[in-house]
């Protein structure tokens, strides 16, 4: 046993060194964003502080919000670059859950698309659970759900009419 302390030591502090993200806390996202945060009104602020976001937040506003995307993805179009943020495994804040009439205890995909760096839209992907009390039914398979914007699909925002649906 004395041999594998050393063992377990280096590897932990190798992982450590090795720089493994530990998400930032909310007081860290405003002081790394801190102009972004200071250009908040008081009513944008609540809405933040609630885990929300809006149409027309900068990607700033949203990292202050949410913290770092899982993944960041560019869609070229005819009116410029979208910006795709996605959030995997996002359990929905308290904002979020009142507003997409979502659980909040069911972890989601959220999709933040930016143009020109404010948000457009913004999209949420739940997998349908599995009933734990039938679990050999037929219509019980795992799924996927997607809801946009509860106000119509874009938070109002206007997206490149080269992203628009036909």
């Amino acid at each position: 046993m004395k041999s594998a302390l050393p063992l377990v030591l280096s590897t932990l502090s190798g992982l450590v060194l090795a720089g493994c993200a530990v998400p930032l806390t909310f007081t860290e996202r405003i002081e790394a964003k801190s102009a972004a945060y200071a250009a908040l009104d008081d009513e944008q602020k609540e809405l933040v502080e609630a885990g929300g976001i809006a149409t027309g937040y900068t990607s700033d506003q949203v990292f202050i919000a949410y913290g770092k995307p899982s993944k960041v993805q560019q869609r070229d179009t005819e009116d410029g670059p979208i910006i795709i943020w996605t959030y995997t495994r996002f359990y929905p804040t308290t904002a979020v859950a009142e507003t997409w009439k979502v659980s909040r205890l069911t972890p989601t995909t959220m999709r933040v698309l930016f143009y020109q760096d404010r948000v457009f839209e913004v999209a949420l992907e739940r997998v349908a659970q599995q009933r734990i009390s039938d679990p050999y039914a037929e219509n019980d398979m795992a799924g996927q759900q997607t809801i946009t914007d509860p106000s119509g699909g874009s938070f109002g925002g206007t997206p490149p009419a080269s992203t628009r649906p036909d």
